[in-house]
């Protein structure tokens, strides 16, 4: 839809362009707008750190040794980087792999380590859990958790993948609600405290570990009593070398976007400062040399004019069919409609009887008493005050 001008952005996540289509898409569309931009969001496995085997940090540190976090780069997003708890595209707050002390280990890509720490843990043959993922977010999510599953199994760990539609998804195993191990694509990142709000803190809907670590516990309390920026900056930086060591949530990447936008969407660009990473500005606008509407549009809004239009006139015919003047004769209120009757009998019940009648053909249906004159009032007033017209 976006190559053919349907939509006003890219039809990725965020308004982005798959890395996979970049290329092609820039070769056969070069007057769109493109700009990267690395992404503030993160992915990885969380577990159910309050159920065995994953409330042992010695199976959780397998898992992180079991994940080749470049090989899933090169393999899907194509560019990217690792990442720790907060994304690396707030970079001011986000601490590069090398930076995170004693966690930073855990990043590495090393089978035979992961394996000899489930050996340690009492799982020398492996175990057999669940691996749950949506389909909703994309093709990537899937091809990621299929790469995950094939890593977990070269160090023993028998993954059933799962897949689920995204509203299952969003409704049970993103709020914690699934067993075994899940495969999300994203943590929205409006600031660098969400990630020790939403992914850690015992009490929050969004914590998908179910950890409950006293120690992260008193770091959120006290960066949100500091006002200090310099000093919070600090307790954020230790909180992520903590949360490394005790791999709470498996992080993976963040991945490097592509922005894309056509030219006639003006005052817009990516920005890393928002709750999903990519916003239109408040500011933003649709300029003038925008695309002409579809046929498919064209035709609709045809369809929708004929059925107004037929509707108008409905009602104008209902209008001035309650509106017309009625009249009053000897009889009562009569409709318009039977003006010609109304002029016959005027003519057949005035002072020359015999001679209207034989110019009309009208004959009364008995003789009136003398004097007696009827007349047709056509008027548009009320019926107390009638004025005699004949016929007009």
């Amino acid at each position: 839809m976006y190559r053919t001008g349907q939509i006003d952005c890219g039809p990725a996540p965020w308004w982005s362009v798959r890395q996979a289509d970049l290329e092609s898409l820039k070769k056969s569309h070069p007057h769109l707008l493109y700009r990267d931009f690395q992404s503030i969001v993160t992915g990885g496995i969380t577990m159910r750190t309050d159920q065995s085997p994953f409330n042992d940090v010695r199976v959780r540190r397998a898992i992180s040794h079991a994940l080749d976090r470049q090989g899933l780069i090169e393999a899907v997003s194509l560019r990217g980087e690792a990442t720790p708890a907060i994304g690396r595209g707030l970079a001011e707050w986000s601490l590069s792999v090398d930076q995170l002390g004693a966690g930073a280990k855990y990043y590495q890509y090393d089978p035979k380590e992961a394996r000899r720490l489930l050996t340690e843990a009492g799982y020398a043959k492996g175990f057999k859990t669940q691996l749950t993922a949506t389909s909703g977010l994309g093709r990537d999510l899937v091809d990621a958790a299929q790469l995950v599953q094939g890593y977990l199994k070269d160090v023993g760990i028998e993954a059933e993948l799962k897949l689920q539609e995204y509203g299952a998804y969003m409704a049970t195993t993103n709020q914690g609600k699934y067993e075994g191990m899940g495969v999300w694509a994203h943590h929205w990142r409006p600031g660098p405290r969400w990630p020790v709000v939403w992914e850690v803190h015992p009490d929050h809907l969004l914590n998908r570990a179910m950890s409950n670590d006293p120690k992260i516990t008193a770091m959120l309390k006290e960066q949100r009593r500091t006002k200090d920026l310099e000093a919070r900056k600090k307790i954020i930086m230790n909180f992520q070398r903590y949360e490394a060591e005790q791999q709470y949530y498996v992080y993976a990447n963040s991945n490097m976007l592509t922005g894309s936008w056509q030219p006639y969407v003006k005052n817009y660009a990516p920005t890393r400062a928002s709750t999903t990473a990519v916003v239109w500005p408040p500011c933003g606008w649709i300029g003038r040399e925008r695309r002409k509407p579809s046929s498919m549009t064209r035709t609709t809004w045809c369809l929708v004019g004929l059925v107004g239009l037929g509707v108008l006139l409905l009602l104008i015919a209902w209008s001035f069919r309650t509106m017309l003047p009625y009249g009053v004769g000897a009889g009562g209120p009569l409709p318009l409609g039977n003006r010609r009757y109304h002029r016959k009998r005027a003519m057949v019940t005035g002072p020359n009887v015999a001679g209207n009648a034989q110019r009309t053909g009208y004959k009364p249906a008995g003789p009136l008493p003398t004097g007696q004159v009827t007349v047709a009032v056509l008027s548009v007033g009320p019926a107390s005050s009638p004025r005699p017209c004949g016929w007009r």
